[in-house]
């Protein structure tokens, strides 16, 4: 057997890659909205300030003195002690508890202290969820790099690894530990502080310069939106940056159980990639001298540069030490089939780990007749399928509506046709079913759509009797 050349490891890294980040969207929009809606209750609290001393939407030096007026500080002490209790993270809760020290006892405030404490209670708030989201997302990307490599690690060798289940210790103290300086949380931590900052000092610095109040609104949704520099790209920025991290981390982690002494780096071609990650493509690095940010990817925010295994013989296996517990390279005969059918019950569950959807991605349908052929006419979802989610074309999810059935269904991709799938080797990698196995199917069915069922085109991945990744491809009932 010969090993696979770095075509073969390239494209399943990329492949992956391309998987998980897609995985990463619907995080980021949370994050996203949650952010603009506080930035609504912003706006909102300032409109009732302002417009509550001056009537034509802009203030004078003198109204602008008035809001140094003493405002309610116990509605602000209760407030806050909720926002305490929604709170998860311990470095933002020891910050909302000085907050409250500071209100425990009725200390006065002005009206503009009380204006700029709720924007520190709304974008306080935008930042548990997107600390929820982060928590959430982080660790299915880690498990789901781990479990996915050590199957190409395996089946790019045709060997047998007896690897271990990556256990939870191991996951959080890949998740706390520190890279470039930092971690997710502490990242997350200083960019809403310094938006906090400055949504405050600009709306202090709009009451005392008498700016209408649609001006100072229409600055703060900047803030959010706009192209670069806005909170809507910094969280996107943040989300993409540290999910590829989580994902290099999974594949080191697969690296070391695999017994991979090696791995070589490769930078993405692209009149992006910087003169650091230019200067390590290629370089061949012992796995146990691996250093995020340093010599193994991501060695900066949004880098795209991945690495590939380096080092194995053509005929080598791998097999492990029972009273050790360690991998060594071996000539052996196990073949990729063998080792699968090999695997203890744990390691089965961890291989099928990596099907299992994360937050708001697409629920896997499995057998068990949730979508049954039906004398090659139609297939019925009946009432077990009217639960599963079904991707819509703005991104959100719904379901099927109760007993549909779907209709005029054709395979226009993948095996059996002349056309490829774009995606066989994710779906080999995500699902564990060879990449010429799979079919893309395309039919017709009723789907909720505000709250009605609407008919539409729905396309799915089939193989081996397993549908995945059901999504609707457009309204029927929406075209003249």
């Amino acid at each position: 057997m010969n090993m696979p050349n770095k075509k073969y490891w390239t494209d399943r890294t990329v492949q992956l890659e391309r998987a998980i980040q897609e995985n990463a969207e619907p995080s980021i929009k949370a994050i996203q909205d949650a952010y603009i809606e506080a930035v609504k209750h912003i706006n909102a609290d300032m409109k009732a300030v302002v417009r509550g001393l001056s009537k034509a939407g802009s203030i004078t030096e003198d109204e602008a003195e008035k809001l140094l007026n003493e405002a309610e500080s116990r509605k602000q002490y209760r407030e806050l002690i909720k926002l305490y209790d929604e709170t998860v993270d311990e470095r933002a809760k020891k910050d909302i508890a000085l907050k409250i020290n500071r209100q425990a006892y009725g200390a006065r405030m002005t009206r503009l202290e009380d204006l700029k404490l709720n924007v520190y209670k709304h974008l306080m708030r935008a930042q548990n969820t997107e600390i929820t989201e982060h928590k959430a997302l982080h660790p299915e990307t880690l498990k789901r790099s781990y479990y996915s490599n050590i199957h190409n690690i395996a089946k790019g060798f045709d060997i047998g690894i007896n690897f271990a289940v990556l256990p939870k210790k191991a996951i959080e103290k890949t998740l706390s530990a520190k890279w470039l300086g930092s971690n997710y949380s502490k990242r997350i931590w200083n960019n809403n502080q310094q938006f906090i900052e400055k949504v405050q000092r600009t709306i202090t610095d709009g009451i005392t310069a008498g700016h209408s109040i649609d001006r100072m609104a229409n600055k703060l949704l900047d803030y959010v939106a706009v192209e670069g520099t806005g909170q809507r790209y910094i969280t996107e920025r943040l989300v993409r940056t540290e999910t590829a991290h989580f994902m290099a981390e999974g594949q080191l982690e697969a690296y070391k159980e695999a017994g991979i002494e090696h791995y070589q780096f490769v930078a993405a071609f692209s009149e992006r990639t910087c003169d650091i990650c230019g200067g390590l493509d290629g370089e061949i690095i012992p796995v146990s001298e691996a250093r995020a940010g340093d010599n193994y990817p991501p060695i900066h925010a949004q880098c795209r540069c991945t690495t590939v295994l380096a080092g194995y013989p053509s005929n080598t296996r791998i097999a492990r030490d029972v009273k050790t517990g360690k991998n060594y390279k071996v000539d052996g005969n196990m073949t990729y089939s063998e080792w699968k059918q090999s695997l203890t019950a744990e390691q089965k569950a961890a291989l099928k780990y990596v099907d299992k959807s994360v937050g708001n991605d697409i629920i896997n349908i499995r057998g068990g007749g949730i979508m049954k052929s039906d004398e090659n006419i139609y297939r019925s979802l009946g009432a077990a399928g009217k639960n599963y989610p079904v991707k819509l074309p703005n991104g959100n999810h719904s379901k099927f509506a109760e007993g549909t059935k779907i209709t005029n269904i054709k395979v226009f991709a993948g095996k059996d046709t002349d056309m490829p799938i774009r995606d066989a080797i994710y779906l080999e990698n995500e699902f564990g079913i060879e990449a010429d196995k799979w079919q893309k199917v395309r039919g017709e069915g009723m789907i909720i759509n505000d709250g009605k069922p609407c008919k539409a085109e729905v396309h799915w991945y089939e193989a081996e009797g397993q549908k995945e990744k059901i999504k609707v491809k457009r309204w029927i009932d929406d075209e003249n």
